[in-house]
């Protein structure tokens, strides 16, 4: 559980690098198009997936039989392709429709498939390997990879949109396949699926999907709102202000996280005195760190963000 821990603070704290390096090189508005396209992408990735990587990892779960797997990985894989491929087609007709909107529909479609393998690999992964191993490629290898490339391939001069995003999707395609090379290999070797199983599947990750995708809408339609009523350089310094709120909530993520185990042991002692005193240590914890990441972004920031405003 520590390392799980370890690599989702790391992750996130990754992320926010990344999102400062790409927002130093793209000027506000730049990054309001790359954050914009971002949240569409996350979006449709999530009807893309329709629940299926949750059903997925119950699924193999209970299975043993590689045979039983390999057909479980290809149904599952089979849908998720077809959606992302209704995907892709809805995004080339709304560009035809809404020329205004191309450029940022155009990046939306250069990263929500990456998104989709991402979550589809994790899902695997999160049964047959350990937490923290599963986690790593997304959470640790894909920003890392995707800030070398941004620095070896010619640092923050002269970046545009296009190029980030090319850059960020190909960073998430080479971990994901990297982490999991077997993966696509056993998946195209189960048998065919048919529409009736087809039609099973997606009744079977309706239930998932729509516990997950409310949430995953909200956290991202902020975004989208404000691009679209104050425009994207608006949304520029919002989405990375959005980044930094995350930041300082590291520590309450962790403590959290941590103290999960703790208070467990103690309910199931029936020490409420215990589980007194750990939630009050676990608040003053999280509120000292909280504190100590925001002192640092407002003591700091405008050195550390550096963004253009252009």
């Amino acid at each position: 559980m520590i390392g799980a821990l370890s690599v989702r603070i790391a992750g996130l704290a990754l992320q926010f690098l990344l999102a400062v390096m790409v927002a130093r090189a793209l000027g506000q508005t730049g990054y309001g198009i790359f954050a914009s396209s971002a949240a569409i992408a996350a979006i449709i990735s999530a009807i893309c997936c329709f629940g299926l990587p949750m059903l997925l990892t119950r699924d193999i779960s209970r299975n043993e039989d590689p045979a039983k797997v390999a057909d479980i990985l290809r149904s599952h894989f089979c849908v998720g392709g077809l959606l992302t491929v209704g995907a892709a087609i809805v995004l080339a007709v709304a560009m035809m429709a809404a020329p205004n909107l191309t450029p940022i529909l155009a990046l939306s479609a250069c990263l929500f498939s990456p998104l989709v393998l991402a979550q589809f690999r994790q899902s695997v992964a999160l049964v047959l390997k350990p937490s923290a191993i599963a986690l790593a490629p997304e959470q640790i290898a894909a920003p890392l990879l995707a800030m070398v490339l941004l620095v070896v391939s010619g640092g923050f001069s002269g970046r545009t949109v296009a190029a980030v995003a090319g850059i960020t999707a190909a960073a998430s395609i080479v971990s994901t396949l990297v982490a999991s090379p077997s993966l696509l290999r056993l998946a195209l070797s189960g048998s065919a699926i048919n529409a009736t199983a087809l039609a099973q599947l997606l009744s079977q990750g309706l239930p998932f999907f729509l516990s997950q995708f409310p949430r995953l809408l909200f956290a991202n339609a902020d975004i989208l709102l404000i691009g679209l009523f104050l425009g994207v350089k608006e949304a520029g310094a919002y989405a990375l202000a959005s980044r930094i709120a995350a930041l300082a909530s590291l520590p309450l993520f962790a403590v959290n996280t941590a103290c999960q185990p703790l208070f467990a042991a103690s309910f199931a002692k029936g020490d409420m005195e215990e589980g007194t005193d750990l939630a009050i240590a676990a608040a003053f914890l999280s509120l000292a760190g909280s504190l100590a990441a925001a002192l640092t972004v407002l003591l700091a920031g405008s050195t550390l963000i550096g963004m253009p405003t252009s």
